[in-house]
């Protein structure tokens, strides 16, 4: 079977063609419009992966009114190169730092499809992980094609992508 992803940046959404008919999935049952999964991620300390709807409602669940811890932490390193006319180059290495919120339980992620233009992007740590882009992206679509095979009743192995 042959289905149609928009894999938007604010939302998402598959279509179905069959039988002379279109067909919407639903792919966020939680959602208000529940044939579109906003392209959210939630991500907790357990690592814990919480999509559309719900990642915005677990967000807000376990981050609001809670107390706000910020420790000063190296995030890490930096070559600096510094030179001028007809002066050797001085390099040095520089420590970065940042402000980390200790009390965070997870980590809201949105619009991670806009960095898919940015060659410079790999991903992101969440806690004591990395996540490289390919690995997000992967969760939405993951998500699309299930939904979408409970939907049909049969595998995927074709998807047109826009």
């Amino acid at each position: 079977m042959r289905i149609g992803i928009d894999f938007g940046t604010t939302n998402s959404a598959v279509a179905v063609y069959s039988a002379n008919q279109l067909q919407t999935v639903i792919t966020d049952p939680q959602n208000e419009n529940p044939h579109v999964l906003p392209s959210l991620i939630y991500i907790d300390r357990n690592h814990k992966q919480t999509l559309g709807i719900r990642a915005a409602m677990q967000y807000l669940q376990h981050e609001t009114g809670r107390a706000v811890a910020w420790r000063k932490r190296k995030v890490g390193e930096a070559e600096v190169v510094v030179s001028g006319r007809g002066a050797d180059a001085v390099v040095f290495i520089q420590e970065l730092f940042g402000l980390i919120d200790e009390n965070a339980q997870g980590r809201l992620l949105q619009s991670i499809k806009t960095r898919l233009r940015d060659p410079y992007y790999d991903g992101t740590r969440i806690f004591d992980r990395f996540y490289t882009l390919d690995e997000l992206i992967a969760l939405f679509l993951r998500q699309l094609k299930n939904a979408t095979e409970a939907f049909i009743g049969e595998r995927c192995d074709e998807v047109v992508m826009g």
